[in-house]
C-alpha cells in the first residue's frame, strides 16, 4: 500500500516537482523529507544535475534548495488580432496584480487564514478520531481483551495512533500486538516488545 507519491517531469538532465501526496497517517515520519532523499539518490544513480522545485517561496524550498531563481512569463500572441490582444493584456495585468500580492505577503496570509482553514474543515468529517494514551491497567484480567488485526477495515482508525506509537517508541510493526477491551467500548491495549499502552477513541 503506497503511502508516499510524486510525480515529477522530466526535461533531459532536469526534473520538475509537480505533485506531492502522502498518507497523513504517516505524518510523524516526514514521508515528504523521505521521497526527497529517496528522489536525489535516484537522480545521483541516473546522472540527473538538478530538480528544480518550481515558483513558490516555502521554508521547505528554501531548506533543500542551494540556488533560488526568479520565474519569468513570456507572454506571446498575434497582435493583428484584436481578441488576442485583449486576452494577452488582461493576462499580464493579472500577473501583476498577482505579483503585488506576493510582494505584500498577502498571498501568504490567505494561504495560512483562509484557503488552509478551509481544507481541514473539509477534512474533518473523515478524518481519525482522537485518541487518549495511558498506562495499562495491571488488573485487567486475560479473558477481558481480545486480540485483534488492526490492518482490518474495522480498526482502520487506529492506524494512525499505531503509527504515531511506532514512532515515539521506537517500535518494530512486526513485534506490535493490538487488543480490544470486550467491556470498556473504544478501547484498546497496544503492546511491542519494549512498551505498553492503553488507547481510548474520543
Amino acid at each position: 500500500m503506497p503511502i508516499d507519491i510524486f510525480l515529477n517531469f522530466h526535461l533531459d538532465n532536469v526534473i520538475f516537482q509537480f505533485i506531492r501526496t502522502y498518507d497523513i497517517d504517516y505524518s510523524k515520519f516526514n514521508t515528504g523529507y523521505i521521497d526527497l532523499m529517496k528522489q536525489i539518490e535516484w537522480c545521483i544513480e541516473k546522472n540527473i544535475k538538478f530538480i528544480s522545485f518550481s515558483k513558490g517561496d516555502f521554508y521547505w524550498k528554501r531548506r533543500w534548495c542551494n540556488t533560488v531563481y526568479d520565474y519569468d512569463y513570456h507572454v506571446l500572441y498575434d497582435k493583428r488580432s484584436f481578441k488576442t490582444v485583449i486576452k494577452a493584456n488582461l493576462f499580464c495585468y493579472k500577473m501583476r496584480l498577482w505579483q503585488v500580492l506576493r510582494e505584500k505577503n498577502i498571498i501568504k496570509l490567505y494561504h495560512i487564514h483562509i484557503r488552509d482553514k478551509r481544507r481541514k474543515l473539509r477534512s474533518s468529517s473523515h478524518k481519525n478520531p482522537d485518541f487518549k494514551i495511558s498506562d495499562i491497567d495491571k488488573n485487567v484480567k486475560p479473558d477481558a481483551i481480545e486480540r485483534i488485526e488492526y490492518g482490518q477495515q474495522d480498526y482502520i482508525s487506529l492506524k494512525r495512533v499505531i503509527n504515531e506509537f511506532l514512532f515515539e517508541y521506537n517500535e518494530n510493526e512486526k513485534n506490535v500486538r493490538l487488543y480490544k477491551l470486550i467491556e470498556i467500548p473504544s478501547s484498546y491495549l497496544l503492546c511491542g516488545k519494549k512498551e505498553q499502552i492503553s488507547i481510548r477513541l474520543v
